[in-house]
């Protein structure tokens, strides 16, 4: 198997390191959050996208949440709940890749000019300390989705710099299309949180210790913990509010004298009290005010015997007040909506009857020589000639007879005309008409009939309640200018001169029901012999009076305990079962074992494997409020006592890149400096793997180290894959920024072909003198390291490696060791030795001067060197 074949089967393998996705946590947070309240929809899409829930996010989803239980009325304004709880239903939704961040303001000391472009796979920005990294770093952690955000300030030295801070991102999308977004960099962006995911040393500290001894949550799942803390926030809100409207009842000792349905309804205030009861019970106004004094006048008269004069006004009122009620009723049920339906039916049929009738007169009796036939006119005329016609004689008009009107004799066909104007005046239209007319006549008198006179002032029904009951009296009055309107508008209607008004005619049984209830109480006990019974029984109705005086006074006081009340059940009842986190809990861990478990197992492990991460580390499951249901433990141990601080990095990285696995909707991933503490073997591993990675997604890698950066470009070599690198140094005048594009520093890997060389050939040939000697020499040092690097790389298979004190044993079987090889590959490196600079031989031993031409053939001699080294032990 060749060395190429191998590399391949072991980057394939490194790729399925990622375990195949699952329902997406976001699809299945989107889905399960449909159900739910808008109070805990506001809080999961704050959740997913800020991490932390805000208090002012807390008390607005309290104040939805009272509005839900009818706790608060709802707001003028609606509250505005995202459509999209997690903005990232939709697995794989995001396609838009990065494609440069540019034109930085206020971000560190970067300068606005400063930029960065990104390839479709791996690009790697590779710099020291202190020359810039991080400004950019930090924009993208900010606006990606990362687990630890970094504080972004402006350049500290500068007291002109700006107070906000943005910067300019473009994406590109599968057709090639770029578009620009503005960037707050202290404020993530939906998009590129949704798409891109941040590693960092932060970010590997929180997936190693936010939920205790070794363990963290997986993202969407962190959502549970901040909704459980914000659920006992919420908890204490409710509580708070609910003491606030715990107090004692202020009328319990608020009535003096015997208990009463007001006094005993008052003290007795509750959350079941009815409260339109309530106001019942405390109606007091003129009408009881005045009761009060006539209970008092009569108490009065029966303590001193004199109640004659009384009961006679009682005696007077009581038969006109029942006529009053009768009157009302008759004259309600006179104007009452059927009534009026009726009366339109009556005026609609005489105007057809009378049409009818004139049609049929025209019809018959249409003559060209005269006109008006079928007129009121000459309907008249008709009329008056048959009403004539029996002072004639009995047989009239009979041969012999002459006109009536012109004194002529009547012919035949004359007596034959005036027989048809006597058969129309008494036929069927003109009985239909007269009919009809009768009709309206009577409904005419009904309704001139109606007559409110005791509803006038002077009246006695109308003295009676002017001083017992003037509430009622002034209903009735207003009642009565009503009727009277009505039954106007019905005349005028009639009459054809208006239309009838639109009145709702108020029903004033009941209330003179319980006057004249009232005048039959006081006469039975004006009447009684027992006048101490008597007394106490008007006191009774004068306490009973002045309770619902006070209950009156103190109604909106009464009101406002017992909605508190009410308030208080239902905040028990409703809101605060709301409040319980156990569904979170149970949610957390079905969606654990749905979405997460198998895979998360399976996957974790694969990462360990790949990054070497050989220690036992175990996946276990919980169920606490507020908790994370997942975490790792090694030998139930905490990661101090256990693992070396690389170790707990490396797990941190694989953790990471098992959760990006499960992740549908990621496009790109951003390592800053992922390799700190860790040794140059895991190095080399984690370099494969994200080679590896970016193959599927953008890997970004920001790294200072610069054995690491060599190796990423090793791996990406090895895999055949495209790598992309930046340079970001110090400028002239020492300010951190400036960006070399599409560069980095020369590693080992570029030096495994002749690619320096040749190119550095060509200037050569190009250039005369003793610049092209120059090149040839300078041409001839690069040729002879690519020797150097092909020894250990391909000629002995990589038994010994740089950076590492390993010796891969193993690799000796793959060693094809050739004499003549080998001898070529130190003449090789002798004759570039004899050319390049810094060794000191004779013109004659350096053939001088070196040549282009000698140059070439060292560079084709060492190309067919690199082909036969490649080659395996079979």
């Amino acid at each position: 198997m060749t060395s190429e074949v191998s590399e391949q089967i072991e980057q394939t393998a490194i790729r399925e390191a990622s375990p195949a996705a699952s329902p997406s946590i976001w699809q299945e947070l989107e889905r399960w959050s449909g159900a739910l309240a808008d109070w805990q929809k506001l809080l999961i899409a704050t959740a997913v996208r800020s991490g932390v829930i805000p208090d002012a996010i807390i008390e607005q989803a309290y104040r939805i949440l009272l509005v839900e239980h009818a706790l608060a009325p709802k707001p003028d304004i609606a509250f505005e709940i995202p459509s999209s709880m997690t903005g990232r239903e939709k697995a794989g939704a995001t396609r838009r890749r990065l494609h440069r961040i540019h034109t930085p303001i206020g971000v560190n000391r970067l300068p606005s000019t400063a930029e960065l472009t990104f390839a479709d796979g791996l690009t790697v920005i590779y710099g020291g300390n202190g020359v810039g990294k991080s400004g950019f770093a930090r924009v993208l952690s900010n606006a990606c989705f990362s687990r630890q955000r970094h504080p972004i300030y402006a350049d500290v030295f500068d007291d002109a710099a700006p107070e906000s801070s943005t910067a300019l991102i473009d994406l590109v999308d599968e057709k090639g299309t770029i578009s620009t977004v503005t960037v707050e960099v202290n404020s993530d962006h939906p998009e590129l949180k949704r798409g891109f995911v941040v590693f960092d040393s932060a970010v590997a500290m929180r997936h190693l210790t936010d939920t205790g001894p070794f363990g963290f949550t997986p993202t969407g799942f962190d959502v549970f913990p901040e909704m459980a803390r914000a659920y006992t926030a919420l908890q204490a809100k409710l509580a708070a509010d609910i003491q606030t409207k715990k107090r004692e009842n202020a009328l319990a000792k608020a009535f003096i004298g015997p208990e009463t349905p007001a006094s005993r309804a008052a003290t007795a205030l509750s959350q079941a009290t009815d409260i339109d009861g309530l106001r019942t019970l405390a109606v007091f106004g003129a009408d009881e005010q005045a009761r009060i004094e006539q209970l008092q006048s009569q108490a009065d008269q029966l303590r001193v015997l004199a109640p004659d004069a009384t009961i006679k006004r009682l005696s007077d009122a009581k038969p006109q007040l029942v006529l009053l009620k009768q009157t009302l009723a008759n004259a309600r049920a006179a104007l009452s909506e059927e009534k009026l339906e009726t009366d339109t039916r009556l005026r609609q049929l005489l105007v057809a009857a009378a049409s009818e009738f004139a049609r049929a007169g025209a019809a018959q009796f249409q003559h060209d020589k005269i006109a008006g036939i079928g007129t009121p006119a000459w309907e008249h005329m008709i009329a008056g000639a048959d009403e004539l016609r029996p002072q004639q004689h009995e047989h009239y008009p009979a041969e012999g007879d002459v006109c009536l009107l012109c004194q002529q004799p009547l012919g035949e066909e004359a007596r034959t005309l005036f027989g048809s104007y006597t058969a129309f005046s008494s036929g069927e239209s003109k009985a239909a008409l007269q009919a009809a007319e009768r009709g309206v006549q009577d409904r005419r008198q009904q309704v001139e009939g109606i007559s409110l006179t005791l509803t006038d002032e002077g009246s006695i029904a109308h003295n009676f309640l002017s001083e017992t009951h003037p509430t009622i009296l002034t209903a009735i009055t207003d009642g009565a200018v009503a009727i009277r309107a009505l039954q106007a508008s019905v005349l005028a209607a009639f009459s054809g001169t208006g239309s009838v008004a639109s009145v709702a005619l108020a029903d004033f049984s009941g209330a003179l029901d319980g006057v004249i209830q009232t005048i039959e109480q006081d006469l039975l006990r004006l009447r009684q012999s027992d006048v101490p019974s008597a007394v106490a029984a008007i006191e009774k109705e004068r306490v009973e009076l002045r309770h619902r005086e006070v209950l009156s006074q103190n109604l909106e006081s009464a009101v406002s305990y017992v909605q508190d009340l009410q308030w208080i059940a239902r905040a028990e009842s409703k809101a605060r079962p709301a409040l319980n986190p156990r569904h979170l809990t149970e949610k957390q861990g079905e969606l654990f074992s749905s979405v997460i478990a198998k895979n998360y197992r399976e996957g974790l492990a694969r990462e360990c494997g790949a990054l070497s991460c050989n220690v036992p580390v175990q996946l276990r499951t919980q169920g606490r409020q507020g908790q994370t249901l997942r975490s790792l433990s090694v030998a139930d141990r905490s990661p101090e006592d256990i693992l070396s601080e690389g170790e707990q990095r490396a797990v941190a990285l694989a953790d990471f890149l098992t959760e990006v696995g499960l992740n549908d909707d990621n496009v790109g991933i951003i390592l800053d400096d992922p390799v700190t503490s860790l040794d140059h073997e895991r190095k080399e591993l984690i370099a494969k793997r994200l080679v590896a990675a970016a193959a599927d997604r953008q890997v970004v890698v920001f790294t200072h180290d610069m054995v690491f950066f060599a190796k990423l470009a090793d791996a990406a070599d090895k895999a055949k894959a495209e790598i992309t690198t930046h340079w970001m140094q110090r400028s002239g005048d020492n300010k951190p920024g400036q960006v070399s594009l599409n560069d980095g520093p020369t590693t080992t890997p570029q030096y495994r072909r002749t690619d320096f060389a040749e190119q550095t050939l060509a200037k050569a040939k190009a250039a005369s003198g003793s610049a092209r000697e120059a090149f040839v020499r300078q041409g001839a040092s690069q040729l002879r390291r690519t020797v150097e690097e092909v020894i250990p790389q391909y000629l002995l298979k990589e038994v010994v490696r740089r950076w590492t004190d390993r010796v891969m044993v193993t690799a000796l079987k793959k060693i094809n060791w050739d004499n003549a090889l080998a001898d070529e590959t130190i003449e090789i490196f002798e004759a570039c030795s004899a050319i390049m600079e810094g060794h000191s031989h004779t013109e004659a031993g350096t053939e001088a001067p070196p040549t282009p031409d000698k140059l070439a053939e060292l560079i084709a001699r060492t190309k067919e060197v690199i082909r036969l080294a490649k080659v395996a032990r079979a």
